[in-house]
C-alpha cells in the first residue's frame, strides 16, 4: 500500500493534530511506503511551518507512535508508516465529516461511544496553539489523564469548575506540576458545558468526564462570530472566579 495517498494537498492539515501533521508528512515523502525506513531526521527536514501552521516539535512524532500511526524499528529514530496510519489518513482526507471539525456544525456520539468522543476532543485539544478554555461545571480528577495530558505544554490552560472533590484538587495539583501554564477556578454559577481551542468554540451536552457513556453526546461547533461571544463570556466569568 503507497504513502503517497496522504499528500498534504489532501486535507486541511493546519488544523490537523501534532500527530497526524507527523505522520502526514512521513506518508508524504518520496516513494514511502508501508515498509520504507524511515527518520525523524527526514520528517524535520521536509517540515514546513508555513504549510503546517506550526513548529515542528518532537512530542509529535511520540503520539503518533502511541496512536498505532507509525512503528518504531530497530535502528534509533527510524521508523514505518503502519497500515492504520494510512487508513487514518485517508478517513479524515477531503471529508466534511472529519473529526477534526475544521467547519461549524453538529457532531453526535451515540452511546457508548465514549472512547469516539475521547479521540475528538483530544484531537481538538492537540491543535492548541495558544488556549484552551474548558467550562465543566462537574470536572473530576479523569479528565487530565484522557484529555488534558493531550495538550501541548507550551499552551495556556484555563479550567472553570464547579465544586470538585479532594482527588480531583490533588490531580489538578500534580498537572499543574509539568504543564506550567494550566490554571483552573471554581465558579458556582456556572452550568453549561463547552470548551475553546483558540479561536474555535464547542457547545458539548454532557460533562467531559462521562460524555457518550450512558446516552449520546451532542457537541455544536460554533461559526467564528458566536465562537468570539463564547469566548467572551468565558472570560467575564473566568475574571470574576476563583
Amino acid at each position: 500500500m503507497r504513502a503517497d495517498v496522504a499528500a498534504l494537498k489532501n486535507y486541511d492539515i493546519k488544523n490537523a493534530s501534532g500527530a497526524e501533521k507527523f505522520l502526514a508528512v512521513s506518508a508524504s515523502l518520496p516513494g514511502a511506503t508501508t515498509q520504507s525506513e524511515l527518520t525523524v531526521e527526514m520528517v524535520r527536514s521536509n517540515w514546513r511551518k508555513t504549510t503546517l501552521g506550526i513548529k515542528y516539535h518532537s512530542a509529535y512524532k511520540h503520539r503518533a507512535h502511541n496512536t498505532g500511526w507509525i512503528e518504531s524499528i530497530s535502528k534509533k529514530g527510524a521508523f514505518t508508516v503502519s497500515n492504520e496510519g494510512l487508513r487514518h489518513l485517508s478517513s479524515i482526507a477531503n471529508s466534511e465529516t472529519s473529526t477534526l471539525a475544521t467547519n461549524q456544525g453538529l457532531y453526535i456520539f451515540n452511546k457508548s461511544k465514549t472512547h469516539s468522543f475521547d479521540r475528538f476532543a483530544r484531537e481538538q485539544f492537540n491543535s492548541a496553539g495558544e488556549i484552551v478554555r474548558i467550562a465543566d461545571p462537574y470536572s473530576n480528577k479523569d479528565i487530565f489523564d484522557n484529555l488534558l495530558d493531550n495538550i501541548p505544554e507550551k499552551v495556556k490552560i484555563r479550567l472553570l469548575h464547579g465544586r470538585v472533590d479532594t482527588s480531583c484538587l490533588h490531580r489538578m495539583e500534580r498537572f499543574s506540576t509539568e504543564f506550567k501554564k494550566f490554571n483552573h477556578r471554581k465558579s458556582s454559577s456556572l452550568h453549561d458545558r463547552f470548551f475553546i481551542v483558540d479561536s474555535k468554540a464547542f457547545v458539548v451536552g454532557p460533562s467531559l468526564k462521562d460524555a457518550a457513556k450512558g446516552s449520546a453526546a451532542i457537541v455544536v461547533r460554533l461559526s467564528n462570530k458566536d465562537s468570539e461571544k463564547l469566548i467572551n463570556h468565558f472570560d467575564a466569568i473566568w475574571k470574576n472566579a476563583r
